[in-house]
């Protein structure tokens, strides 16, 4: 498995998560290098971390940083 590319699997309420070479469980995050490029989100999920630039990104309109700035959003494929 590429250290640059990998998926992170969830169960379908976001927790126990699983780093892998494929998709083990129903929710899941592609990343090439260590970018979030397809995403397969488990319900309510409103957020995914890019692990190339050290932030987080959001999946809905509308949500803020900690500093009440608006969050960067997410711009890659859904599955």
């Amino acid at each position: 498995m590429s250290r640059k590319n990998f998926y992170i699997c969830t169960d379908q309420d976001g927790n126990m998560p699983v780093l892998s070479n494929k998709p083990l469980k129903k929710a899941w995050v592609k990343y090439v290098n260590d970018t979030p490029v397809l995403i397969n989100p488990y319900p309510n999920q409103d957020r995914v971390w890019d692990y190339g630039k050290s932030t987080m990104l959001s999946l809905v309109d509308g949500l803020t940083t900690y500093a009440g700035k608006p969050m960067a959003k997410y711009t890659g494929a859904y599955h």
